[in-house]
């Protein structure tokens, strides 16, 4: 089997026995080992940043959605990026969150949309309904994808409260967010800085 230079992820070659079921898991396996490496590197947030082209963008400014609605939600705050524009094709691992204000009722979910597909979603019920003071935080999954450079990736939301309902905006850490970290494949131009 051969190797990639940088990461050592394996493949087969064309010299090698036909074993696709044990050539995919040792490509699995070598991804998944570099993901936990990278992951246990983001509990490190300044080793993080420094260390991995990322892109981390918030919903700063108040923003309300109507009833039973799914729409995108537009971030309108860049924390770091560091990827460069076009963003180079490559593995990124992309998470994300939304938490909503307090409402007794009803349903609220994200999704994450590549190209406007959607991909992973998480979906809350309020615990007790009639208690007004529930805030409901909807985090994301994390996700492992190829994109490409004019690849789109778009945070959507939904809630079916019976009413209007507000996405949280203090405090920050409640905030609408996703944040996309480089894993593997060519670097932007220009990294590290």
């Amino acid at each position: 089997m051969g190797t990639t230079p940088v990461y050592h992820f394996p493949y087969p070659e064309a010299m090698d026995a036909a074993d696709g079921p044990f050539a995919l898991e040792t490509l699995a396996r070598a991804i998944e080992t570099e993901v936990a490496r990278i992951w246990t590197d983001a509990k490190n947030v300044d080793y993080l940043m420094s260390s991995r082209p990322m892109l981390r963008q918030r919903r700063n400014a108040a923003f309300s959605l109507t009833n039973a609605t799914d729409m995108v939600l537009p971030m309108d705050t860049t924390d770091v990026n560091t990827l460069g524009s076009p963003r180079p094709a490559a593995w990124y691992l992309i998470t994300w969150g939304v938490s909503f204000d307090p409402h007794a009722t009803g349903h609220r979910g994200n999704h994450l949309r590549i190209n406007n597909t959607p991909h992973l979603s998480s979906v809350i019920d309020p615990p007790a309904l009639g208690t007004s003071t529930y805030i409901t935080t909807c985090k994301g999954r994390l996700l492992l994808v190829y994109l490409n450079p004019a690849d789109t990736v778009t945070l959507a939301i939904y809630q079916n409260s019976g009413a209007s309902l507000a996405v949280r905006t203090s405090p920050q850490a409640d905030q609408a967010h996703i944040t996309i970290i480089h894993v593997a494949g060519p670097l932007p131009v220009g990294f590290p800085p």
